[in-house]
């Protein structure tokens, strides 16, 4: 087995939805025990038998690929990746920097990982910044795959016409063209404040052990069974407005042109 393509994210840009619209349509060989298998970020010392045992059933006929959103900032795996496979296809999503830093902070507070002071949330999660650092970090992967085998899509995209955004990834992986349900058009994993950040962090925390030791299954069974529903699902009315001026001097001018 090889993989053919990535979608290396960064986070908070809808990957959740990629993978289960692609999952759904079965043209391709999709992790299936856990979406996100941090195999070539967290993993890699396990070995690639580790790795070919989430993929079950692989269809031969088919392309194999991930959706992994940790990726997209980490040198050592871009190096990892190439090592794999050369020719693998790689999959960017843009989304304006400092609305993505703001949702993956929110994304984390949602989780009960960090307070409410956000300055402080990045020292704890740097990729809050480091991963919308665009203009490297899309040079990078494109200097080691190939622009022909990088594709950089826009995050509004997919947001004004989910459509003609998956006809943009199967064009790109040359697949059959797939056509999207009414409900298959919504968007995935939008932020929420917890309503009880201490529930928040326990739950969070228990999760991250589980898929620590590789209990996947039992991560996910929480979640189906809405475990996640008893402490999220708040609202905020704060905008942020203070924290994107700050945040909007931590990127390039170029990390905005995509």
């Amino acid at each position: 087995m090889k993989l053919d393509f990535c979608v290396v994210g960064p986070q908070r840009t809808s990957t959740t939805w990629i993978y289960e619209t692609l999952l759904k349509g079965g043209r391709v060989n999709l992790p299936i025990k856990v979406k996100e298998t941090f195999f070539f970020d967290q993993k890699f010392k396990k070995g690639y038998s580790y790795y070919y045992n989430l993929f079950n059933n692989i269809n031969p006929n088919l392309i194999t690929g991930e959706i992994a959103p940790t990726y997209f900032h980490q040198n050592e795996v871009v190096e990892r990746i190439y090592s794999h496979n050369p020719s693998c296809k790689v999959i960017i999503i843009y989304r304006d920097p400092v609305e993505k830093a703001i949702s993956l902070y929110k994304h984390h507070y949602r989780k009960g990982r960090v307070g409410k002071d956000i300055e402080q949330a990045i020292k704890k999660y740097p990729e809050i910044i480091e991963a919308g650092k665009y203009k490297d970090l899309c040079n990078t992967w494109e200097e080691k795959f190939g622009k022909q085998n990088v594709k950089i899509m826009n995050y509004k995209k997919l947001v004004l016409n989910p459509q003609f955004y998956l006809d943009e990834i199967t064009d790109f992986l040359e697949l059959d063209k797939q056509i999207l349900s009414e409900s298959d058009t919504r968007l995935i994993n939008e932020a929420t404040t917890p309503r009880f950040p201490f529930l928040a962090k326990i739950f969070s925390t228990g999760a991250s052990t589980l898929r620590k030791y590789d209990l996947h299954g039992l991560s996910s069974f929480g979640k189906k069974i809405g475990l996640t529903k008893i402490y999220s699902g708040g609202s905020s009315k704060k905008d942020y407005t203070e924290e994107k001026k700050w945040l909007n001097n931590m990127f390039q001018p170029e990390d905005f042109l995509f």
